[in-house]
């Protein structure tokens, strides 16, 4: 299959890119990939994995009909500039958006200040949550760069958008001593900026995922004073 990225009309949020063989899919809040084929004309997708960030419930609705629709193998045409899945009674439409395009859109989306909400991780495949208003961590997403401030310490790291990916330098940070839960914190969120992110910008919300989706970053967009 060639190089392509999607945006649904039907279904807004709904983003897939495909490359090569390889198939990802934003639906707004996670980020699903796999191995995709066309045989006979219907699309097949495998090893699909999904990142475990916690969603509204919405979203989670949507990302769980998109897993289910897309393993039903759905029949694929392209109408001029239009893929269209369908599968039963159930019909995707994904007109061609150029990379570049959906990149600068990305981008633009991102810069800002944003508001740490959540963290997810998941150890030994058992995925976890924890959420609270009082985190004080925050991202400035700037041209170029991320500032940092966990609430304990500050830092930057360079920052470019490839794709669905943060493409992020080296995490510089100050050195003061925080307090546990502060330093815990700290170090998630240095290690999610750290592993060069998978990035999803849904509705106010910015997610960051590790790229093997095991620690993750739920973040709301700052209040405009």
């Amino acid at each position: 299959m060639e190089s392509a990225r999607l945006d649904s009309t039907d279904r807004p949020s709904v983003q897939v890119a495909v490359e090569g063989d390889r198939i990802s899919v934003d639906g707004g809040c996670n980020a699903i990939g796999g191995t995709a084929e066309i045989i006979d004309g219907a699309l097949r997708v495998a090893q699909l994995s999904s990142t475990k960030m916690a969603c509204g419930q919405g979203l989670m609705a949507l990302e769980e009909w998109l897993g289910g629709f897309l393993a039903s193998e759905p029949a694929i045409e392209l109408d001029e500039d239009v893929l269209v899945l369908t599968s039963g009674d159930d019909r995707l439409e994904l007109p061609e958006v150029q990379a570049d395009q959906t990149a600068d859109r990305a981008a633009a989306e991102m810069l800002g200040t944003w508001q740490l909400e959540s963290l997810t991780a998941e150890r030994g495949g058992v995925a976890s949550g924890s959420g609270s208003s009082d985190y004080a961590a925050t991202l400035v997403v700037e041209d170029g760069q991320v500032l940092i401030d966990t609430g304990c310490n500050t830092g930057s790291a360079s920052l470019s958008v490839v794709g669905d990916t943060w493409e992020t330098g080296p995490v510089q940070m100050t050195l003061k001593g925080c307090r546990p839960a502060d330093a815990a914190t700290e170090q998630q969120i240095t290690e999610v900026i750290d592993s060069s992110p998978v990035f999803a910008v849904s509705d106010g919300t910015l997610t960051l995922t590790t790229p093997d989706g095991t620690l993750g970053l739920q973040l709301r967009a700052a209040a405009t004073p």
